[in-house]
């Protein structure tokens, strides 16, 4: 059988394209599926290379396929702060009916330069060096609200016009007697105080003030001295339309930084410090050109933080 196997290879064989023995068929045969094989092979790995690669390309935009709220334009956070607005407001509309909630007639604060109230941006004393006190009164549905100030601080306290009322006094004895006199003469219900152990906002009364303060109340007001900390709740939890609406842009804002950061990440290789990088790049370029000056400062207070907190671990 090997005798006629050898004899049958060297058997010529005659097809269109080829004329030689059965052996050297064989032979280019193999050789023919092996090239084959290598362009196959070739193919499959390119096709698989580029399919490991980011889909996402120089063309593609991460926002495109959402429904915004808001155009770039209207995300423009130009022009003067609406706070000073929107604070006046809040006293204005809000105030009256935590009070009346809290069930108190009387809320005095005392603010002081370095270690102010917590509460002091929203009550209008954060500008405050020498002590000075914010009350307010609870007449009717509506609330009256006072600050006692010395000269210096009260004549920036009358161009703002946030109070109804700017009391000058002088620095002896000072704002807090002051304030402790009218209160003493004026309070028919409950005053309440910044001083709470379960709400810090609502804590910013020092024991020094507080000892100040109450030791010139006299006694029929000093019993009915309460906590700040409803009022607190009752105020703050709540926003107005206007406050509401900035909501809403920032978080659309923010949404878009996200999608645009998000969108570097490749599975397995990106760690949460590199979208935190990312998203400080985005977020800068985006700010730059949607204008701001505080909503640009309160991005890098973001970025900052994100890289300060970023694990090194993998994203995907």
């Amino acid at each position: 059988m090997g005798h006629r196997s050898r004899m049958s290879d060297k058997k010529r064989v005659f097809i269109p394209g080829f004329s030689g023995t059965t052996a050297e068929l064989r032979f280019k045969t193999r050789e023919r599926i092996n090239f084959y094989s290598v362009i196959a092979l070739f193919l499959i790995s390119l096709v698989a290379f580029y399919a490991c690669q980011p889909q996402t390309t120089s063309n593609d935009d991460p926002l495109a396929g959402y429904e915004w709220r808001y155009t770039s334009d209207e995300l423009r956070f130009d022009g003067p702060s609406p706070w000073p607005e929107i604070r006046k407001e809040r006293i204005q509309t809000l105030l009256p009916v935590a009070m009346e909630r809290a069930g108190v007639d009387g809320w005095a604060i005392v603010c002081r330069s370095n270690d102010n109230d917590p509460l002091a941006r929203h009550v209008g004393c954060e500008n405050a060096v020498s002590p000075a006190l914010v009350y307010f009164e609870k007449r009717g549905s509506e609330v009256y609200s006072m600050i006692f100030s010395p000269p210096g601080e009260a004549t920036a306290l009358q161009e703002i016009a946030l109070h109804d009322t700017v009391v000058v006094v002088g620095r002896t004895p000072g704002a807090i007697v002051e304030a402790a006199t009218y209160i003493n003469s004026n309070l028919n219900g409950k005053l309440a105080l910044n001083f709470s152990s379960g709400n810090e906002i609502a804590d910013g009364l020092s024991y020094s003030q507080y000892q100040a303060l109450t030791g010139a109340l006299n006694s029929r007001v000093r019993t009915t001295i309460v906590s700040s900390e409803e009022i607190v709740y009752e105020w703050l939890s709540v926003k107005t339309p206007a406050e509401v609406e900035i909501l809403r842009r920032a978080a659309e804002l923010t949404v878009r930084f996200q999608l645009l950061a998000y969108a570097q990440v490749s599975p397995g290789i990106t760690t949460d410090a590199d979208v935190a990088r990312q998203e400080a790049v985005v977020a800068e370029f985006r700010l730059r050109r949607l204008g701001g000056e505080k909503i640009r400062a309160a991005a890098r207070r973001r970025v900052h933080e994100l890289r300060e907190h970023a694990s090194p671990e993998a994203v995907g």
